[in-house]
């Protein structure tokens, strides 16, 4: 008996990449600017530090140097914190409606949600 189990991983990746033309090369300001960059945005992403050396990777090119990390993504987390927030509360919204109004569908729930956002108490519209 063959016992199979699947799952999807979406990875989001950030990348800061610095011109580096033949034959002068990249600026190490700009260098520095990228890896600072990188930091700030991976410790905001992961809520975690920098401290280890394993955290951002490098790839050069003919006229470039590119600064990346990649992070496996949450199913839901792909949205910013405020939209996350908004759709929670969407979500309590409409659980709230359908609780007084027994159905997910037409102008009652509607008239519901108006006084749930309306601040109205009750009981079904």
């Amino acid at each position: 008996m063959t016992t199979v189990v699947s799952s999807e991983h979406t990875r989001r990746r950030y990348q800061w990449t610095v011109p580096a033309p033949y034959p002068r090369g990249a600026v190490i300001g700009d260098v520095q600017d990228a890896i600072g960059m990188a930091a700030s945005t991976y410790e905001a992403v992961t809520g975690g530090r920098t401290t280890s050396d394993d955290w951002l990777r490098v790839d050069v090119g003919d006229e470039e140097v590119v600064f990346w990390f990649e992070v496996d993504e949450e199913p839901g987390k792909a949205l910013p914190p405020d939209a996350r927030r908004g759709l929670r509360s969407l979500v309590s919204i409409l659980e709230e409606g359908l609780h007084r109004t027994g159905n997910i569908d037409g102008p009652a729930l509607i008239e519901a949600l108006k006084s749930i956002l309306r601040g109205e108490s009750g009981g079904a519209a």
